[in-house]
């Protein structure tokens, strides 16, 4: 998949919100099917990657069209599906929401042991 343009999901059972997350940080829009509800929270059609109506090819291939036409675009959600995946690690990375969960862990012992 290192060589892969778009990422696209078509699956029933596979977490969109993981999958996308993944393939972001390459650079890579991703185009799930409208069954997740993170796709709708996350993917911004013509953005970051596009969704298709699931179960529903010919949706799919005309929104692989309309993503594929032009290196431009291409490279715009290219750019745009990194800067989806920076702006969700910025404010959901373990690193952050651990130190955050320990330090109010903390504070709330510390108030009730005073």
């Amino acid at each position: 998949m290192a060589h892969a343009d778009l990422f696209v999901l078509p699956s029933n059972y596979e977490h969109t919100a993981s999958w996308c997350r993944n393939h972001w940080p390459r650079e890579r829009p991703c185009s799930p099917a409208t069954r997740w509800g993170a796709a709708y929270d996350l993917v911004i059609a013509g953005k970051n990657g596009d969704m298709f109506r699931r179960g529903d090819a010919a949706d799919l291939r005309v929104r692989m069209l309309s993503m594929l036409q032009g290196t431009a675009t291409m490279e715009v959600m290219s750019h745009a599906a990194r800067e989806t995946f920076d702006a969700w690690f910025a404010k959901y990375s373990p690193i952050k929401t651990v130190d955050a969960a320990a330090r109010r862990l903390l504070a709330a012992r510390r108030a009730s042991a005073g």
